[in-house]
């Protein structure tokens, strides 16, 4: 990872886990996640789509939209893979880091599963850091999706298990193939990097 919100989002993590799988969306202190509260947000996953239920000052600052629509902080079909990122990480119970760009803009946003209730694949937990720590502030236009790197599973490492990466000489896959294929493939490692494709057409 390389900010230190991030990091450290993932150490607060680790810490409230324990020795369960993944900690509880009650779990939450803000007198514990003081250091990244304010870079924080909790995404609902819903069958139908995925919202967000908590979204910290700062990601409201620089992505005004993502408390209503995650999504729509994202260019097009990005925000498409942005949800089945969000997905796969609350099914699959893993981890991911996703590099999103926006002109001089480059952010890098953790996301975590957390149970609800005990209950597994419906809330996530996410941290967003600019990547440039004297990146001026403020709002930001629709992001790009770089990279998406998924952690081990037992997200005692940082080091990426699978990863997905735009590349501007493969535009084969459409977004409707790509998503298909990131649904299959993250967390059962049947997509690799080769067959990963640009998020837009």
């Amino acid at each position: 990872m390389k900010t230190y919100l991030c990091r450290h989002g993932l150490l607060l993590w680790l810490e409230l886990r324990g020795r369960r799988a993944q900690p509880d969306h009650e779990d939450l202190d803000p007198y514990r996640l003081a250091p990244v509260l304010a870079s924080r947000f909790v995404l609902d996953i819903a069958p139908t789509e995925v919202k967000s239920v908590e979204t910290g000052t700062r990601v409201l600052a620089r992505l005004p939209s993502f408390g209503r629509a995650p999504r729509a902080s994202f260019n097009g079909f990005d925000g498409q893979a942005f949800d089945e990122f969000a997905r796969i990480v609350a099914e699959e119970g893993n981890g991911a880091v996703i590099i999103a760009e926006s002109g001089a803009v480059s952010l890098e946003i953790l996301l975590l599963p957390l149970t609800l209730h005990r209950f597994t694949g419906r809330r996530v937990l996410g941290v967003v850091a600019d990547c440039n720590p004297y990146a001026q502030p403020g709002e930001t236009s629709p992001l790009k999706i770089v990279s998406c790197r998924f952690l081990a599973r037992d997200l005692q490492e940082i080091s990426p298990q699978t990863s997905y990466s735009s590349d501007a000489q493969n535009p084969a896959l459409t977004a409707r193939t790509h998503s298909q294929a990131i649904r299959s493939a993250a967390g059962r490692q049947k997509l690799t990097l080769k067959m990963a494709s640009r998020f837009l057409q």
